[in-house]
């Protein structure tokens, strides 16, 4: 490394520069309010190092800042995909030192204690299904799927495989040992939800590559009066207006989380400030917490949909979704936005440079082709989503007719086709559905309705009582059993008998998704910790933000209470 070190000052600010091996200079530290200045007021720029006349960098597009944010955002993902939890994250929950060592050693003993455990009730349990099954006079066929269906369900909670691999054991063990027909057991493959989920996915990649998102942000920025409030609540409601057209929680907190770092810097907020808090918490309600609410808020709402009767599944569609979750979404928007309110509170007034912020604008110039389309795919989805009862078009087709329409005019690559889709969701999905039918095939859903008479008598005749009591059942789930599968595992099991009983099943997979959603610690919430890495931490520490999470969890709960008389007045229920 060479002992040289250049910097260049912009409001009072340093980026440094070192040589590698090779000379040639390296960023050691990026900051995207610097690099925008320096693009704008020279656009050749040549920095030399030391007493030599190397060529450290030269800027001379928006392609060059553009290709700059493409590689931060690959490395987030990179770490979101790889570790789940990066290094930073880890020395914060493992002090170095001798320390380190015992707890890393005291980790590893767990974990091979956890992973053995859970293979040996994989072996148990099929066992003790099979007894079960016996004793109360099964079908061959109804004795073996329960046998499959006990060693999936731990391998789903001590995440011994992927999720989509259990999926495919179930698939196979249903279709090699003939336990239910073909067009069942691999009917998700074939359904509206499975097209569907593809072509969100799609949209949410074309729309991350064009850049639109990091414009929208600096609107904010620009055009929301300069005061906490309306800083706070803008992000709020851009992450909700995000959230529809960019299923991933992780993906769309990772790409706003450069902008909630500079916006922090900009407003003059000190590193782990009660108003840094807050912004963070109001990005995470917008982006993170809104995607139960739209139908195409995040991957597990389609398992939802699948899970739903055919005539049902033609019902809820993207805006009916969204007016029987409307109370539900108020009163969590506004809930978790006055509770940050109240939790960090401030007094000194944000400090923005609206000359700065236009700056960047005039960086970025005018919309690109790419921004076109990911704005006009997103339109037409919307609106043909929103209206599919005029046309009488799916809104699974409509999804597929603009994937089409991106990868034909070449704006959504092979390469993005691959990598952007979450192809092991989408198999997770498929076979999940093919599991659920060949519950209800093999009548299974009537005998487990007899075995949950409480919950059912709930259901059917106290609702309130239900949803707490339900509270309760998840909460305690979820400490072992992450959300996805959580969500999985309960709407396989409770959908199918509210059917049966004659309450919509779709309230009762949503109540689920709701109180799934919420967490007490860090590691039930992979987009929260995926936040908090992609923030490197400067923003707001997990003791800061406890009580937020656990008053969450209330206000979930409190929203679904709320949105009975509703649900009740629209039809929903009796």
């Amino acid at each position: 490394k060479s002992p040289y070190l250049n910097s260049i000052y912009a409001n009072e600010k340093t980026e440094y520069y070192e040589l590698d091996s090779n000379g040639v200079a390296k960023l050691l530290h990026y900051d995207p309010t610097i690099l925008n200045r320096v693009i704008k007021e020279q656009n050749n720029i040549y920095k030399c190092l030391s007493n030599s006349s190397s060529l450290i960098k030269k800027i001379s597009s928006r392609d060059d800042y553009q290709a700059v944010q493409k590689e931060r955002l690959k490395q987030s993902e990179e770490i979101i995909l790889n570790t789940g939890i990066d290094s930073e994250y880890r020395q914060k929950i493992m002090p170095n030192g001798t320390k380190t060592s015992i707890i890393r050693i005291f980790n590893y003993i767990s974990f091979q204690l956890k992973e053995n455990m859970g293979w040996f009730l994989c072996m148990i349990l099929p066992l003790i299904s099979y007894y079960i099954a016996k004793t109360n006079h099964f079908t061959w066929d109804q004795t073996i799927f329960l046998c499959v269906l006990s060693s999936a369900i731990v391998m789903w909670m001590f995440k011994l495989v992927g999720d989509f691999i259990v999926s495919i054991y179930i698939l196979i063990a249903c279709l090699t040992l003939k336990i239910a027909p073909v067009k069942i057991v691999l009917g998700g493959f074939i359904s509206g939800s499975f097209f569907l989920a593809m072509s969100v996915f799609g949209l949410g990649a074309v729309l991350l590559n064009s850049g639109l998102i990091y414009r929208l942000s600096l609107m904010i920025l620009y055009y929301f009066p300069p005061t906490l409030f309306w800083q706070n609540l803008a992000l709020s409601i851009v992450g909700t207006i995000i959230t529809p057209i960019m299923p991933s929680a992780n993906g769309r907190l990772v790409l706003v989380s450069p902008t909630v770092m500079d916006m922090t810097e900009i407003m003059g907020f000190k590193k782990l400030s009660n108003a840094g808090v807050r912004l963070s918490m109001s990005t995470l309600n917008g982006f993170g917490l809104m995607s139960n609410f739209f139908l195409t808020g995040k991957s597990i709402n389609f398992v939802i949909l699948g899970l739903l009767p055919m005539e049902l599944q033609t019902r809820f569609t993207f805006l009916f979704w969204l007016i029987a979750a409307a109370v539900a979404c108020l009163v969590s928007f506004w809930g978790r936005f006055f509770l940050a309110a109240f939790l960090y509170k401030t007094e000194s007034p944000p400090i923005i440079s609206k000359r700065q912020i236009k700056a960047q604008l005039q960086i970025l110039g005018k919309l690109n082709f790419s921004e076109w389309i990911a704005v006009i795919a997103c339109s037409i989805f919307l609106i043909g989503a929103m209206t599919s009862f005029l046309h009488k078009i799916k809104t699974a087709w409509v999804g597929v007719l603009i994937l089409f329409i991106v990868l034909f005019v070449g704006e959504l690559e092979k390469d993005d086709f691959k990598q952007k889709i979450d192809w092991p969701f989408l198999l997770f999905l498929g076979g999940l559905i093919g599991f659920v039918r060949t519950f209800t095939y093999l009548e299974l859903d009537k005998w487990m309705g007899q075995q949950l008479f409480f919950l059912t008598n709930y259901m059917t005749s106290d609702i309130f009582m239900f949803i707490i009591v339900l509270s309760g059942i998840i909460m305690i789930i979820r400490f072992v059993l992450p959300a996805n599968a959580t969500v999985a595992v309960l709407c396989a099991i409770l959908m199918p008998v509210a059917n049966l009983n004659g309450i919509n099943p779709w309230v009762i997979g949503f109540c689920v998704l709701v109180i799934s959603g919420g967490w007490f610690f860090p590691y039930q919430s992979t987009f929260y910790i995926t936040f908090y890495n992609s923030t490197k931490g400067k923003l707001f520490t997990d003791q800061q933000t406890a009580l937020f999470n656990m008053y969450g969890n209330i206000i979930n709960v409190l929203s679904l209470i709320l949105s009975i008389p509703y649900w009740r007045m629209i039809g929903l229920l009796k």
